[in-house]
């Protein structure tokens, strides 16, 4: 029985069927694949680590396009399985490679805000100054300590 043959060299009935699955289809060590079902759950669970991995896939796989001529028939992006490639980020299907990262769309909200905002204080200064052109401005407070 096998089983019984297991407990006697301390092998769990776990670690047998690893190994056998292993030893039918080697690139599958049981070790690697606990790592990568552990990085596929943090970067699920993760909103930040999984924009983070979309991002960092995309520049791979665009970095991966500009290899040199010479070396094209090497590195050629076509031949490049993208699911592969998505798995090594943690990603259980690779993103779309169109638009922008979510990096670059935080960094393009950032500037137009400051843009608006800046907007807004010119505008405010110009209506201020008009203001106290036409007399309409709010008169001046009294320095400290003056009786008005």
């Amino acid at each position: 029985d096998e089983a019984n043959g297991l407990k006697n060299t301390r092998i769990s009935p776990d670690a047998a069927r690893a190994r056998r699955k292993y030893e039918s289809d080697p690139h599958l060590h049981p070790a690697a694949m606990r790592l990568q079902k552990r990085l596929h759950a943090a970067v699920a669970r993760d909103a930040g680590l999984s924009t983070l991995a979309r991002d960092a896939f995309r520049a791979h796989v665009r970095a991966y396009a500009t290899f040199p001529a010479k070396l094209k028939h090497i590195f050629h992006v076509k031949r490049l399985h993208l699911g592969h490639v998505a798995a090594a980020f943690g990603l259980k299907e690779a993103p779309g490679l169109i638009g922008k990262s979510a990096t670059r769309e935080r960094l393009q909200a950032a500037k137009d805000k400051k843009r608006k905002d800046a907007l807004k204080a010119k505008t405010d200064a110009k209506e201020k100054r008009k203001r106290r052109a036409e007399g309409k401005s709010a008169p001046r407070k009294a320095a400290r300590g003056t009786v008005v």
